[in-house]
């Protein structure tokens, strides 16, 4: 399994409970606010794709792989990354 960060921003205040059903329903932790980092074995293209049908056309999700290459994130987002083999290297 990859670890995937999803970055979003929603402009619209819809009803975005759908978006973040869908993003929930991965192994997930909240990185910062509107950054989530999810554990899957889907491309990004494929998260992406779930995800834009959940949100308005003005809104926008980029996903990208997460690598060991990280630095100032809180203490339960390491924990999380940690624990899903995510080590930052020294």
């Amino acid at each position: 399994m990859k670890t995937l960060l999803v970055c979003y921003n929603l402009k619209m205040h819809d009803d975005y409970a759908v978006f973040y059903e869908t993003l929930e329903s991965y192994d997930h932790c909240w990185a910062m606010d509107q950054h989530c980092l999810i554990k899957t074995n889907n491309r990004a293209e494929t998260v992406r794709n779930r995800l834009i049908p959940c949100i308005g056309r003005n809104d926008s999700v980029m996903i990208c792989c997460f690598n060991t290459d990280w630095s100032g994130i809180d203490y339960e987002a390491e924990t999380w990354l940690r624990s899903t083999n995510v080590t930052k290297k020294n």
